[in-house]
């Protein structure tokens, strides 16, 4: 178990230059409406934060807890998560340009309305996530397990995945 933080604690240490918070417990915490741009967070403790419109552009999540996280209008631009937890996470209206989801586990998260121009998802569970009017232009969701999960009006332009996947995705994505 990582050390405990409290919101205070964080902000001070990130506004004194500290960006690296590597195993950290920030579970449970009120971070809304923060803004903590290139704040690396490695295998930290986020499950149920309210991280709100919380700015996290460019933030290295690598193999990070946010199981049950409010992320609601987070700005995830250019983040790197790869290996995260997001297992039910709510993340509508996310914004999540060109971010790195290499084998997340997206298990059951509420991603509707989220912004996913250029994202990679190789490799990432969506199994059962809702993706209603997501936009995955370009985004790259190769090898991923999509069993379940409801791309209902989601923009699906210049998406890369397998065959099979892409014909599952356009049918979704016309109810």
């Amino acid at each position: 178990m990582g050390v405990v933080m409290t919101r205070r604690e964080l902000l001070r240490l990130y506004s004194e230059g500290e960006r690296r918070f590597a195993g950290v417990d920030l579970s449970g915490l009120d971070l809304c409406d923060v803004h903590l741009p290139g704040i690396s967070l490695v295998g930290a403790n986020l499950s149920r934060t309210h991280l709100n419109r919380t700015n996290l552009s460019r933030a290295n999540l690598t193999e990070a807890d946010l199981t049950g996280a409010a992320l609601i209008e987070t700005d995830f631009s250019d983040a790197y998560l790869p290996g995260t937890l997001l297992i039910g996470a709510y993340m509508a209206a996310c914004v999540l340009r060109r971010a790195n989801l290499a084998e997340a586990n997206l298990h059951r998260a509420n991603m509707s309305y989220a912004d996913l121009t250029g994202a990679s998802m190789r490799g990432a569970n969506l199994t059962e996530a809702n993706l209603y009017r997501v936009n995955l232009t370009d985004a790259d969701m190769t090898g991923g397990i999509l069993w379940g999960a409801r791309f209902v009006y989601a923009d699906t332009t210049g998406v890369k995945c397998s065959a099979t996947d892409l014909a599952y995705l356009l049918e979704q994505a016309r109810i």
